[in-house]
């Protein structure tokens, strides 16, 4: 099986080397981007020894801010560079974090490329946030006795099927990881049947709940008053969104306006490639709507009774304005998006069907009477209408969810204690 995967991505690799010269002349920005993903990094010609960090897109790299920020509280002399794989996801660990040393694209994972790369960052220690298997790249790390652990560490049931099929072969890829630390121990079952034995399985926790409150109350009132949101306006919020969410939302809040005054709705797609085929719906349905990106800008007011966000890293503190709240990527099979951020603020949850890479988290809610599972645009409204009429089923629904957070604080604190005996080792080994 290893020698299969070899073979293809060395034929890849090669159509990867081919379009560097054409990129070179057609687009510059993706020309820099592949080189970064052929392992052509520029470094400072002193930088070595560093913890390299792989966060893949958003909302691994939301992770990785809060196990970057807390490893340089504690340790401000380590090294720290931060790959990432999406240009979403370089775009927000370029604006939010600033404790790292650099922040590159992840190679793709051919045997030149990571070799390249590994010989360019000189890792100590490598970090991958959440569950990412890179053959080449992990072999290499083996090879060259560069420990390699899992943070915040989940297999998705997807995932889980397709790496059951080819055991073996993930077995042997993993042979060399230092540590894994799990979300919970349903994962750690699912990566200990990959032979991985079990003092290298620590169930450290969910880090996504040790968000904690970023915003001060006077930071999120400032933003709301940008945003022209007063406590007279009940906010329904679509937020993490993908294709085919989009018009049942705007269905559920035509619904809405006749509930409640002053109804707004803010909707934020997760990938802002998308903006160009939401105004085209909401035009379509003879909508205004307002860009958030113009409101911070302060190019223009909100005048009108849709707010649409094109910007990124934003929407954990608009959460804090919603009434209702839908985290997106669960009425179509995507596989769901965080609900823990609008629980922080107190707020109930609503979501859909397709929650495979939040299960555990979905169903707690759903148990605990803090969020709320629909399967279709027509239960959406129905249970918006449910919240919207009754207060008190809101106040205890939010508590119940600010209750859940609160209990599954601490994964953060032990993810960190995990790194730190790795690198506690290292330095041993190196004195």
């Amino acid at each position: 099986m290893i020698l299969l995967y070899k073979f293809v991505t060395a034929f890849f690799s090669f159509i990867g080397y081919l379009s560097i010269p054409l990129l070179y002349i057609f687009s510059k920005k993706n020309h820099l981007r592949m080189l970064e993903r052929m392992g052509f990094y520029r470094m400072p010609s002193a930088f070595h020894g560093a913890i390299w960090i792989q966060a893949a897109s958003v909302g691994e790299v939301m992770i990785a801010d809060k196990v970057i920020a807390s490893m340089k509280k504690r340790h401000p002399e380590w090294n720290i560079l931060l790959t990432v794989t999406t240009a979403t996801g370089k775009a927000m660990a370029a604006e939010k974090i600033e404790d790292v040393a650099l922040i590159r694209h992840f190679p793709l994972d051919f045997e030149s490329a990571v070799r390249r790369a590994i010989s360019s960052i000189k890792p100590v220690l490598f970090i991958m946030i959440e569950t990412e298997i890179w053959p080449n790249l992990l072999e290499k790390m083996r090879e060259k006795k560069i420990p390699f652990m899992i943070v915040n560490g989940r297999i998705s049931d997807g995932g889980y099927r397709r790496y059951l099929r080819i055991r073996s072969f993930i077995s042997s890829v993993l042979e060399g990881m230092k540590v894994a630390c799990m979300s919970s121990r349903l994962h750690a079952e699912r990566i200990k049947s990959f032979n991985v034995s079990d003092e290298k399985i620590k169930v450290t926790g969910n880090i996504k709940y040790d968000v904690g409150m970023p915003y001060s109350p006077e930071e999120l009132s400032s933003f709301a008053r940008m945003m022209g949101i007063t406590e007279a306006d009940t906010v329904f919020i679509g937020g993490s969104t993908a294709e085919g969410e989009d018009e049942a939302i705007l269905d559920t809040y035509r619904e809405m306006k006749e509930l409640c005054q002053n109804p707004l709705l803010i909707l934020a797609p997760r990938h802002l490639k998308r903006i160009p085929d939401i105004e085209r719906i909401l035009i379509s349905r003879n909508y205004g709507f307002s860009n958030l990106s113009m409101l911070k800008s302060g190019e223009q007011e909100r005048r009108d009774e849709i707010i649409l966000v094109d910007t990124i890293g934003d929407l954990f503190r608009i959460y804090a304005v919603g009434k209702i709240i839908f985290v997106g990527g669960s009425l179509v099979p995507v596989g769901g998006h965080n609900i823990i951020e609008p629980a922080i603020y107190g707020k109930p949850v609503l979501f859909g069907k397709h929650m495979e890479n939040f299960k555990e988290i979905a169903d707690n809610f759903v148990k605990c009477g803090a969020g709320f599972q629909v399967a279709n645009q027509k239960e959406l409204a129905k249970k918006m209408a449910f919240l919207l009429s009754d207060d008190e089923a809101y106040r205890i629904a939010g508590a119940n969810a600010r209750t859940i957070v609160e209990e599954n604080v601490g994964a953060l604190e032990a993810t960190v204690h995990e790194i730190e005996k790795i690198m506690a080792d290292i330095q041993l080994q190196e004195s």
